[in-house]
């Protein structure tokens, strides 16, 4: 068994973008309900 590099740094790589993303969006709608609740008070 031969270990790619590159391989295993691309998947890292689009590993981490994607646990960016998801927690962007989550400060988002995090933001977005708070507005909403902040709303109907």
């Amino acid at each position: 068994m031969e270990i790619n590099w590159e391989v295993i740094g691309v998947v890292t790589l689009l590993v981490i973008i994607l646990i960016v993303l998801t927690i962007r969006k989550n400060l988002k709608e995090k933001k977005q309900t708070r507005k909403l609740a902040k709303q109907r008070f």
